[in-house]
């Protein structure tokens, strides 16, 4: 992502900013529900699962935590 804002690929514009904010809320808030629902023996299907699915879910969850870090 450094290499990304560097390069100037990314401009950070007040529309990324509020993009990469609300991203962060949407995986907050679907953390929170996975808890809630696993406090009744329930879970979100496909994010703590090892197939395709998951994986590609925990890869775009780590983009948005690299691109806030950056």
């Amino acid at each position: 992502m450094l290499a990304l804002y560097t390069s100037r690929t990314i401009r950070v514009t007040d529309k990324l900013v509020k993009g990469i904010m609300m991203a962060t809320a949407a995986v907050f808030l679907v953390y929170m529900v996975d808890m809630l629902m696993n406090m009744f023996g329930a879970r979100v299907p496909f994010i703590h699962q090892s197939g395709l699915l998951g994986i590609g879910i925990s890869l775009v969850i780590v983009g948005i935590a690299a691109s806030i870090c950056s």
